[in-house]
């Protein structure tokens, strides 16, 4: 059975460098040896006390009714919660692009210049058009075939307007809601009453407190080696147990601690993309929402073609649109464009002002032209510092520029203030769904204990002194051995119980019965005295908690509540070189110290060590055994909890 030092370490988890933080669930195994010490030698003396009497205390409370009253008093305790969470979040995005005024000029310049052409090759021919459907009269076979051609590519150029017309127009809308109302309510009604109808005279209640009173006497046992220790929060275990035991019944699951992975506690700064989904599990939260992409990729594309030379051309667009919360931060445009004679092309992006092309030169960064100076291709890029954000405008003007088409690209960074949000509404989900899951819990645990209420509080306060001892002396161990018992698996644990039943594990049963008989024997646990100090030696987090567990037996209340305790455990006198060979042996595994690296001792030895089992027993049994009573006893009284109703009216005197 080695010990198992705890280790802290760094462990880098998707781009964070923690230090490990040990587990508070747990404390490491360690090496104890040097630690402690002998107390030192003299005469045990343990002052032993005995429960004499209960004696009506003070007044606790005086409850009158008049002659001829009726008193009725009810207490009713209602807890509530109530969690409503609302989010609505709306987005409403239209663009529209009408080419239908363009198309429609082009459409009506090219049917009269058709109508002149037929015209001045033969007069005889007559063409009727119109917008739309054409009519057609026709004298010859030249004239008609000419005319029907033309027909067909006006009604062409028709239709392509009405399509262009249908998908320029794009409206996005979109809405979400969500609606979470959680209600729990626990009552619990209590009813007293009091008649004195008709009644003889006024009725006087005197309630009383109840106080212990005891005899102390104190008891020598001999010379004997000692250890002293202070042990922390002694109670701290019954009480986890206590809990647990509610939590079996009740079926109530205790919500992890409000904290980050970190261990510390959670705020909107611990939201992060990497760790969010694992905080939101904790609490079964619902409606988390994946971050906002950190970068969003947009473009659109623009273009004209059919424009004359000699003259200057000039259009807008609004159709690039940023989303809310980004800003454009880099754009790269590529530019196609055809020209003659002496062309200038200026591109706007926003307040971005590129001269893409002027007199056969171009700004651009990369440029291509082709074919005797008629087209070129540039490629701009341009990273932003501030950025856009909306609606960003594209417009163009060129001169001695018959067409051209421009493809623009950009990527836009998410904003602090995006981020920021999205931190925020997971953080408040995730604490909303903590909040419910830890009242819920609360609740259960309230009931539980409502339901468990019998009519005697506590227990016999002989088991109280057991379980305090007992708790005490686990304590004392772990400080011996630096261990916390976990390696003690001498029995196995099937995970299909009861189909494979738990067996022995012989050679472990074996070694941890060596551990468990010398630490049992060699400290005459029956004669363990101690003392508990008060709640604020423990941690901090638990006072509120702490302070508020009381027992109606008043030493045990002090154990429930104790920070720390002082013991004081005296050594079986046989066993005083065994203790010191534990205490100053050099060897790593404590299990080599015990016995003083020997076997156990037997009766064939005559070993003065060995325990009998009725020696056992009697020293359990029979703790004034061999003890010697010094000086006077004592008394002194005790305040319970307990209240007594006094049988008469008369309130009570202190000479």
């Amino acid at each position: 059975m080695k010990i198992a030092p705890g280790k802290i370490g760094t462990n880098v988890e998707a781009g964070w460098d923690l230090v490990a933080q040990p587990d508070p669930s747990t404390a490491p195994n360690i090496d104890t040896r040097g630690m402690f010490r002998p107390l030192g030698i003299g005469d045990l003396k343990v002052v032993k006390q005995t429960l004499v009497a209960y004696e009506a205390g003070e007044v606790a409370h005086i409850e009158n009714v008049l002659k001829g009253e009726s008193k009725e008093r009810t207490h009713r305790a209602l807890d509530r919660v109530e969690n409503i969470v609302f989010t609505s979040e709306e987005e409403t995005t239209e663009t529209e692009r009408d080419t239908q005024t363009t198309d429609r000029f082009e459409l009506k310049r090219e049917a009269e210049q058709t109508i002149k052409e037929d015209m001045s090759v033969q007069a005889g021919v007559t063409v009727t058009g119109s917008y739309g459907p054409v009519e057609i009269t026709a004298h010859g076979d030249f004239a008609y075939s000419t005319s029907k051609q033309e027909s067909q590519k006006s009604s062409s150029n028709y239709a392509r307007d009405v399509i262009d017309r249908s998908v320029s127009k794009v409206q996005k809308k979109v809405k979400t809601e969500r609606t979470t109302k959680t209600l729990s309510e626990v009552e619990e009604i209590n009813g007293h009453k009091i008649e004195n109808v008709p009644g003889t005279g006024h009725v006087i209640g005197i309630y009383r407190w109840v106080d212990k009173r005891y005899r102390a006497q104190v008891y020598n046992y001999g010379v004997r080696l000692m250890m002293e220790f202070v042990v922390p929060e002694p109670a701290a275990f019954y009480r986890a147990a206590r809990i647990r035991q509610l939590k079996n019944v009740t079926g109530a699951h205790e919500p992890e601690p409000f904290v980050d992975m970190a261990g510390k506690p959670l705020t909107v700064a611990a939201i992060t993309p990497n760790f969010y989904a694992n905080l939101a599990s904790r609490y079964n939260t619902a409606g988390v929402t994946p971050p906002p992409p950190e970068w969003v990729f947009l473009g659109t594309a623009i273009g004209e073609g059919g424009l004359e030379l000699g003259k200057t051309t000039a259009k807008a667009w609004k159709d690039l649109t940023v989303p809310e919360g980004y800003e454009l931060r880099y754009y790269e445009v590529g530019a196609g464009i055809i020209w003659k004679n002496h062309p200038n092309f200026i591109l706007q992006v926003g307040g971005d002002m590129h001269h893409v092309l002027k007199s056969n030169h171009s700004e651009a960064p990369t440029s291509s032209v082709f074919g005797a100076g008629t087209a070129l291709w540039a490629d701009l890029s341009n990273p932003l510092s501030t950025g856009f954000s909306g609606v960003v405008p594209l417009s163009v003007a060129a001169y001695d520029v018959t067409g051209y088409s421009v493809n623009l690209e950009g990527a836009a960074a998410r904003s602090p203030a995006k981020y920021y949000s999205w931190q925020l509404q997971t953080f408040e989900k995730i604490q909303t769904a903590y909040i419910a899951a830890r009242n819920d819990y609360d609740q259960k645990m309230k009931a539980a204990e409502a339901a468990a209420g019998i009519g005697i509080e506590g227990r016999n306060p002989a088991i109280n002194r057991e379980i305090e001892k007992r708790e005490l002396k686990k304590l004392c161990v772990t400080m011996l051995t630096g261990q916390h018992f976990s390696e003690f698996d001498a029995m196995t644990d099937p995970f299909d119980k009861p189909a494979h039943h738990p067996e022995v594990n012989i050679t472990e049963a074996v070694e941890e019965g060596r551990i468990a008989q010398f630490f049992e024997q060699a400290f005459e646990w029956e004669h363990l005295t101690y003392l508990f100090y008060p709640y604020f030696w423990g941690r901090k987090a638990n006072w509120v908690s702490v302070t508020n567990e009381s027992d109606p037996d008043p030493l045990f209340t002090q154990f429930l509540q104790a920070g720390a305790a002082r013991v004081l455990i005296p050594v079986r006198p046989s066993y005083r070189d065994d203790v010191q060979y534990f205490l100053q042996s050099t060897a790593p595994d404590y299990a080599d110290r015990i016995w003083r690296g020997g076997g156990l001792p037997t009766l064939d030895t005559e070993d003065e060590r060995y325990v009998s089992i009725a020696d056992e027993l009697r020293n359990r049994t029979d703790d004034l055994a061999d003890a010697t009573p010094e000086d006077e006893p004592w008394e002194f009284t005790i305040p319970t909890t307990l209240v007594w109703l006094q049988e008469d009216s008369k309130l009570p005197s202190y000479p």
